[in-house]
Parts: structure tokens; C-alpha cells; sequence
């Protein structure tokens, strides 16, 4: 019977290898600094996002978990019928009554970057009324920065329209309660007018 360290090895298996590598700094990028996703977005702000039915980048606006109101859009996750559909990432916390991020999907911890989110596309649909919701991959979100938008992104204008809507009916609740009013811009509490 050969001794056990004069037998060849076989090389180890692939994820192995891969687990190996991302403990040292010096060899290749790991998944991690790979990763051109958005793994914790603003809800209410408008990103660009993959939507893989049309196969194309479209805007969306990524939605809270709850008080979708606050974003200017009326009903409830479960009124768009996207609690029907809940990620796996996600788990109901009773005590909170809240949806939290399922263990391994914190910040920091190593499923981080397969989050998903709740978004409503800019999809050319009456927007929000009729507009096609979803979840979206980390991996799939980009910052969309509206004023300089890519005239090849569709709807645009829908975009910019939404956001000067939800500003002024936010100015018109600030102007009773003196609180900043959003940016159209970007999306931002900045109290800054646009010309």
C-alpha cells in the first residue's frame, strides 16, 4: 500500500479553490469587490434596474417594505400582490410585525449582495397606477442619475414627471408643516427648487 504523501492529489474541487482565494488579499478580486450591484438602495429613489421580461434597462422606484404612501405610490406590498411573492432573502419578524432580512443577508454577511427589492417600473404603464411591479436583484440595480439620463433609458420623461409631481404635493404638505421639501433632481431631502 503506497504512503499516503507520495500519492498524487487531485487538484481540489473548484469551490474550494475559490473559498481558498478570497482569504488572501493578494490573490484575485473576490465575489464581493466583483459586484457592480446596489445591495442597500433609498426607498423612494429611482435606480436603474434589468428587467428581464424586455430585456433591457428600465428606471424603477424602489419601494419600502411598508408605508408606500411615503413614496408616493397608494396601497400596500400585498395590494401590488408582491407579498405574495416574497424573496427568500426576507423573513416576518411578529414581534415587529415587519418584513427583516433572513440570517446571512446582513450587512456584511456573505449572501449581502443576492439580496432582492420591492420596485415599481418605469415601464411607459400609467405610472404609478398602472405601472408593472416586481423584485429586483442587487446585482441587477445602478445608480440612475436623472439629470444626466441616457436618452437610450425608456420613459424618461415619465421619470422626471413623477418625481415634479411627488415634489410639489410634498411642497404642498410642507408649506403646512415647514419641513424640506425633495430635490426632483436626484431624490434628495434638500430643499432646493427647481427653475
Amino acid at each position: 500500500m503506497p504512503h499516503e504523501k507520495n500519492t498524487p492529489k487531485s487538484p481540489p474541487p473548484r469551490g474550494q479553490t475559490r473559498r481558498s482565494r478570497r482569504r488572501h488579499s493578494d490573490d484575485k478580486p473576490t465575489q464581493e469587490q466583483e459586484f457592480k450591484g446596489i445591495t442597500d438602495p433609498d426607498p423612494g429613489k429611482v435606480y436603474l434596474a434589468f428587467w428581464e421580461k424586455s430585456k433591457e434597462w428600465l428606471a424603477v422606484l424602489v419601494l419600502p417594505m411598508q408605508d408606500l404612501d411615503e413614496v408616493g405610490v397608494s396601497g400596500t406590498l400585498k395590494a401590488l400582490r408582491l407579498a405574495e411573492i416574497m424573496p427568500p432573502c426576507y423573513e416576518y419578524d411578529k414581534p415587529t410585525k415587519r418584513h427583516v432580512w433572513r440570517e446571512g443577508y446582513n450587512k456584511g454577511q456573505e449572501l449581502v449582495t443576492e439580496r432582492e427589492f420591492p420596485v415599481m417600473y418605469f415601464d411607459g404603464q400609467d405610472f404609478p397606477a398602472k405601472s408593472a411591479v416586481g423584485w429586483v436583484a442587487a446585482k441587477d440595480l445602478r445608480v440612475f442619475d436623472v439629470k444626466n439620463s441616457n436618452k437610450l433609458i425608456p420613459h424618461v420623461r415619465s421619470v422626471r414627471k413623477f418625481l415634479e409631481t411627488r415634489a410639489a404635493e410634498r411642497r404642498l404638505e410642507e408649506e403646512e408643516s415647514n419641513e424640506p421639501y425633495e430635490n426632483v433632481q436626484d431624490g434628495t431631502s434638500k430643499g432646493i427648487r427647481l427653475a
